[in-house]
């Protein structure tokens, strides 16, 4: 019980758990409550589901693997005639129950397990049909939601009178316009909201709806990407922010209503339009000059910003804005180059993380006073190799540390860095995919175990590390090497390397 914790496929096939079974049959149990994830999504032996069947008494340990969706059929088929409700709904949504079972589990006694069917999209249609007819709301509910379910049944479940069920309706993307039209009608706002999302509503309803008394049901037409640009200028002109707002996050809206919006009273709507990417360079330069930072936080964060905003926004007092537009992959190399010389770091590390920044400021920055900075230099791809020689002997381990992940590291870096003071730097170079075999043969004798354990994972370690590995008396080295592909042989059992362990 205490090792399933940690290995539980390894315990799960041991060849003595079938006698334990036959002594503590609760067992299984055991395992379920102190492990239950993995009998939920990971591949059980035949030997335990047998067991499971056989006592399928026990509620939680099947509740768990009817709903795992690598179960073979065969023992879903089971599972669907235990007495515990639970059980049955996890077999009624398992992705994987076969058509005769939710064929019989649609007919079941208790109506959550039907409603359960009622959503599994590989319902048969026949099926579908009949839960159409169910007494309860909430089977109803899930039949309208249903994908699979036929034209028939929505046009008749929308006009069901419990809401919640129209509502579904509403928002199934499979409903006949004509449908949707009438719904757009219903004396429910929550229904009119849903027809106000759905994707495939006809113009002349979001039209209709755009008017709605309600603000939910506007705010839901203004989101929507297919309303007309005749309802846009005139949701623009809301007095509700929530309205106002998601017209100026829709693509599709007009420019000349974004540029109205951009001298909305709201910052919150001036913010939207200033992350919107069809803003045009009018409402960027205004937008630019907002009196609210937060607005200018998003120009400069937006990828169509004109490289004239980005230049004005480089001055910008304000240092998170300086950021942004360090980060900006539009930013021009000349302001790069001087927000490369910015007198807060976290500028200066954003520039030296952009994949745009020129070299000769990549060098400089090498130099920099911050470890931050240097750090991003560092990782950057596009640092030269003289820069990355000289950050390999910084003083900063953290430096060092991701010169030893960089991928474009010189072997020779590499070499240095195997022979680190400190550890940390030696598990970099170790996990490092370009370290050379030689270097892996040496970190594989290291002794801190971290450094150990990334040379069992780098996927080109020697088979002669391996071997060497094998013998290390931590569990935890071994198993990264099992795990590592290059020693999947074509029969695991017979590899001398899992033999020795």
């Amino acid at each position: 019980i205490e090792l399933f914790d940690r290995y539980p496929y390894q315990v799960l096939n041991n060849p003595a758990l079938e006698l334990i079974l036959l002594e503590q049959p609760d067992i299984i149990e055991k395992f379920c409550e102190s492990k239950q994830s993995f009998f939920k999504t990971k591949r059980i032996p035949a030997i335990v589901l047998d067991w499971i069947v056989l006592n399928i008494n026990y509620f939680e340990v099947c509740q768990a693997i009817a709903s795992n969706h690598l179960i073979p059929v065969f023992y879903l088929e089971k599972f669907r005639l235990s007495e515990n409700i639970d059980v049955r709904i996890r077999v009624a949504e398992n992705p994987n129950t076969p058509i005769s079972c939710l064929e019989k589990l649609a007919r079941d006694r208790s109506y959550p397990v039907r409603r359960k069917v009622a959503k599994n999209e590989n319902t048969p249609i026949p099926c579908l049909e009949k839960l159409a007819r169910d007494r309860y709301d909430g089977v109803l509910t899930y039949v309208a939601q249903n994908k699979n379910t036929p034209i028939a049944c929505l046009e008749k479940l929308a006009k069901y009178p419990d809401y919640d069920v129209r509502k579904r309706v509403a928002e199934n993307l499979k409903t006949p316009i004509f449908c949707l039209e009438t719904l757009a009608k219903d004396k429910n706002s929550v229904v009119r909201r849903y027809v106000a999302r759905n994707k495939n509503t006809p113009a002349s309803c979001l039209e209709q709806l755009a008017k709605d008394e309600y603000i939910s049901v506007r705010s839901s037409v203004a989101r929507n990407k297919n309303t007309p640009a005749s309802c846009f200028e005139q949701l623009a002109k809301d007095e509700y922010i929530f309205v106002a707002s998601n017209v100026a996050v829709n693509p599709n809206t007009p420019i000349v209503c974004l540029e109205k919006l951009a001298r909305n009273k709201y910052s919150d709507v001036r913010k939207k339009v200033a992350e919107n990417p069809n803003a045009s360079s009018t409402c960027f330069e205004q937008l630019a000059q907002d009196a609210d930072r937060n607005v200018r936080k998003k120009v400069a964060k937006n990828k169509n910003t004109p490289i004239v905003c980005l230049e004005k926004l480089a001055q910008d007092e304000d240092r998170n804005i300086r950021k942004f537009v360090a980060e900006n992959r539009n930013t021009p190399v000349s302001c790069l180059e001087k927000l490369a010389r910015d007198e807060n770091y976290r500028v200066r590390d954003a520039i030296a993380k952009n994949s745009n920044t020129p070299i000769s400021c990549l060098e400089k920055l090498a130099k920099d006073r911050s470890y931050y900075v240097r750090c991003s230099v560092a990782k950057n791809s596009n640092t030269p190799i003289s820069c990355l020689e000289k950050l390999a002997k910084d003083r900063s381990y953290y430096v060092r540390c991701s010169v030893a992940k960089n991928s474009n590291t010189p072997i020779s870096c590499l070499e240095k860095l195997t022979s680190d003071e400190n550890f940390n730097v030696r598990s970099d170079v170790a996990s490092n995919p370009n370290t050379p075999v030689s270097c892996l043969e040496k970190l594989a004798k290291d002794e801190n175990i971290y450094v150990r354990i990334e040379v069992a994972k780098n996927p080109n370690t020697p088979l002669s590390c391996f071997k060497q590995l094998v013998n290390n008396s931590e569990p935890i080295v071994r198993t990264e090497i099992v795990k590592n592909p290059n020693i999947i042989l074509p029969d695991r059992r017979k590899s001398c390397i899992l033999r020795s362990m």
